[in-house]
């Protein structure tokens, strides 16, 4: 189908405005991405991380291709990024928001999330539901769990190192700290897709594969820095 006039001047506008960030963040917190063939290789996924910072959505974001950018919606918060028109406009422009409204009911809650998914859109989650304050991973809710069952996609975990030392929950100035973000395996719903402690079980399981991923680089990490390759 035909892009409209407007729909073309609004891609074309996100693309602009991803562009201005990518050269922010790849130069001032310069952002590496691991294992990212395994994003790449899904033509439509739940992408699920770890959330401590404002850059969490901004860096999965703009790990994909502009031409996919948008088809892709991380899903946040209905009353903190869409408290005015002005707030939500903006949002919807330049991340491709989907709003979530945090107080409704499971099936209401992710209205508009669904809906994308239908079309074969793909979503970014962060099954914590709020940004951790200290940095560690707090439980996942049942809502990932509904979703994959709902939709039998792929869900990637994802965790992203780095963004809540240098951007965290209360931080005014953007610190200039390296950002690694670092893909796990894809992960699929295998019960019964009715089942709400089965969603529950999911969305545990996907909280400890981010928690695994975070270990393993960890310690790749630790141990580069221990012993770095010599120099040419």
């Amino acid at each position: 189908m035909a892009l409209t006039l407007l729909q073309s001047l609004e891609n074309g506008t996100r693309v602009l405005l991803h562009m201005v960030l990518d050269t922010y963040l790849f130069g001032y917190n310069r952002v590496t991405y691991h294992h990212r063939e395994r994003l790449e290789e899904l033509d439509q996924v739940i992408l699920v991380a770890n959330h401590t910072s404002h850059y969490d959505a901004a860096v999965l974001l703009s790990a994909f291709p502009y031409s996919r950018m948008h088809h892709v919606h991380p899903v946040a918060a209905k009353d903190y990024f869409f408290s005015s028109r002005l707030k939500g406009f903006f949002f919807r422009l330049f991340m491709n928001v989907l709003p979530i409204e945090r107080s409704a009911k499971l099936h209401e809650a992710f209205v508009p999330t669904e809906e994308a998914l239908a079309r074969g859109d793909s979503i970014i989650l962060f099954p914590e539901g709020t940004r951790s304050v200290d940095g560690e991973v707090k439980a996942f809710k049942v809502g990932v769990g509904y979703l994959a069952a709902r939709f039998g996609l792929p869900v990637l975990p994802v965790y992203i190192d780095g963004a809540h030392k240098a951007f965290g929950k209360g931080h005014s100035i953007p610190k200039a700290l390296k950002v690694s973000v670092v893909y796990g395996r894809p992960q699929r719903y295998e019960g019964d897709p009715e089942d709400r402690e089965g969603w529950a079980a999911f969305a545990a399981h996907l909280r400890e594969e981010v928690l695994r991923i975070g270990r393993a680089y960890s310690r790749a990490r630790d141990n580069y820095n221990l012993f770095p390759p010599p120099q040419a």
